[in-house]
């Protein structure tokens, strides 16, 4: 039986003499979530930028997972972490930004009474 999760993803620049918000926004936009969504798991992303401008990790992206085992699968680890949007030789996403990755199982929802389900 499947078990819904959320993949949360908290990432910051660490290289930004070499990519620029306004490029890693581009990657993440323009090329990651795309790769992201293609899979057959992932329907929708969800990005943040803290509103406080000292924080360490200004980026937040969260998926909702239907089936908790995707993201121990092939499919999942063949995601793209190359792109143009990152300078050579390797263009790995990694070698300039960190990204904390977590997984979370889902317990429980709550709605508010009278409202619409969903």
């Amino acid at each position: 039986m499947p078990q819904p999760g959320l993949l949360w993803v908290n990432s910051k620049i660490t290289s930004p003499d070499s990519i620029t918000p306004s490029n890693f926004k581009k990657w993440y936009e323009d090329e990651h979530i795309p790769d992201v969504l293609a899979t057959k798991q992932i329907h929708s992303a969800y990005r943040y930028k803290n509103i406080d401008p000292s924080s360490d990790r200004p980026y937040l992206a969260l998926y909702p997972v239907p089936d908790m085992n995707f993201l121990g699968s092939k499919e999942y680890f063949d995601i793209p972490v190359t792109s143009n949007y990152f300078p050579g030789p390797g263009h790995r996403c990694f070698d300039f930004a960190d990204f904390d990755t977590r997984y979370y199982e889902f317990v429980h929802g709550f709605e508010k009474e009278g409202v619409k389900s969903g």
